[in-house]
């Protein structure tokens, strides 16, 4: 948790470590499935010249590490290394090592999606571009999540300015004052109101006109607030409840544009969110696409059925039947079938990729309807073959071979069989 005077953040949302070779089904395990690690990276003006806060945060679902039995309840323990590099990765700047303890007396939180863990590191750096290395291991598996990213420490101006955005999960009063549990994900629940909180930076005592525009970019919906403010010289800390668009499933921005009485602008921040069902993959970014990656589990004519929706609200509603059908545990609120199903299309889009996405190649379509295979055979370039892969299922008793025709990566399924096999297997 933390105080609302605290810091202010800029979401940046990065995916989980990948692999550069197509998974075993042996290596399949909770480092696939489990729920995301979310890193944020948020500017503030330094007290320091010519420098910039810039706070890191970490957000750690319970279900992301293994808990221990200890005493009447139980516990998990990570260690986080984050270290920065300059932008070419050729000189360390920062290097920052820690460990983090999560105690709970509840069985149901240690595998809980919904109960997470925010730890936060302070760093005070030139405006550059860095190059962020960020590994998170958990004490039992010992297995570590690695994330690498480009930050940009941003510069602020002297006359007026605003920090990045603040979302708020919630707000809690209590005997050590106020404090706020932040929204690292930027993911949201159908019908909730925008809570946010920033900072606006100014030289002198003025008033000022501020816009929110939040737009539903599925929808191309947009919803406009102007709020008039008198703010003083230094730093003015501002809490916003945004509520008047009525949230529904898609993806949004909310941009905050800062200008003076006669409504010339001066400063402006944007900030993205999305909000979405539980259990909903974070892959769904555009329901037309996901509709289409439906032909290894749905039928032409459910496709069709699908993409007759008169709007995207109707698309949508059917769409969420469709797996509703599917789900293997309706009492959950996470559909696992779908989730799986996306799992592969996400995999595939990363590893298989050439002239089409990686869901449209043959191994894409072989791995999603299939999953990962039992064991793989691979042949790289040489004299007298060409570059090739076979996919082993046993449980199946088939083999896939893929060969590379132009030496580019484009894997061609070379006994491409269909029957019952061309069908998505849970």
């Amino acid at each position: 948790m933390l105080r609302i005077n605290l810091i202010l953040f800029f979401m940046l949302i990065l995916a989980a470590q990948t692999y550069g070779q197509v998974e075993y089904s042996q290596s399949v395990g909770k480092n696939l499935s489990q729920p995301k690690v979310y890193l944020d990276f948020i500017n503030r003006k330094s007290e320091t010249k010519g420098k910039t806060d810039l706070y890191f945060l970490l957000e750690v679902p319970y279900a992301s590490v293994q808990f221990k039995k200890t005493g009447k309840g139980f516990t998990a323990n990570y260690q986080v290394d984050l270290t920065i590099y300059d932008s070419l990765k050729s000189r360390i700047v920062v290097e920052k090592l820690w460990s983090e303890k999560i105690v709970t007396d509840k069985y149901s939180e240690t595998y809980s999606k919904e109960n997470h863990f925010i730890s936060y590191r302070k760093l005070t750096l030139a405006p550059l571009k860095y190059r962020v290395v960020c590994s998170v291991e958990d004490e039992t598996s010992k297995e570590p999540i690695v994330f690498e990213s480009d930050v940009r420490v941003r510069s602020f101006s002297d006359s007026i300015d605003v920090s990045d955005i603040l979302l708020i999960n919630k707000i809690i009063e209590g005997k050590n004052g106020r404090e706020i549990i932040p929204n690292i994900s930027h993911n949201m629940k159908p019908g909730a109101s925008v809570t946010i909180n920033y900072e606006l930076y100014s030289n002198i005592d003025r008033a000022v006109t501020i816009n929110y525009i939040v737009r539903e970019i599925n929808r191309n919906i947009t919803s406009t607030r102007m709020v008039s403010r008198n703010i003083k010289t230094g730093t003015n800390i501002i809490e916003e409840v945004v509520d008047e668009v009525k949230l529904k499933i898609g993806n949004y921005t909310m941009n905050i544009v800062i200008a003076d009485e006669s409504g010339n602008e001066l400063c402006k921040r944007a900030i993205k969110f999305r909000v979405q069902l539980p259990g909903i993959p974070l892959s769904l970014d555009a329901l037309d696409t996901a509709i289409d990656q439906l032909v290894y589990i749905a039928s032409a004519d459910e496709i069709d059925s699908l993409k007759e929706g008169k709007n995207y609200d109707e698309k949508l509603k059917k769409f969420l039947a469709f797996w509703k059908k599917r789900d293997p545990d309706p009492k959950s609120s996470n559909n696992e079938m779908l989730n799986e199903y996306y799992r592969r299309i996400d995999y595939a889009n990363k590893h298989f990729e050439g002239y089409y996405d990686g869901w449209k190649t043959d191994m894409g379509m072989v791995y999603v309807t299939l999953g990962p295979p039992d064991q793989v055979e691979r042949e790289p370039m040489s004299i007298d073959s060409k570059p090739y892969e076979i996919w082993y299922y046993y449980n199946l008793n088939k083999q896939f071979v893929f060969v590379d025709d132009t030496g580019f990566g484009d894997y061609r399924l070379v006994n491409p069989q269909y029957g019952e096999w061309n069908r998505y297997r849970p």
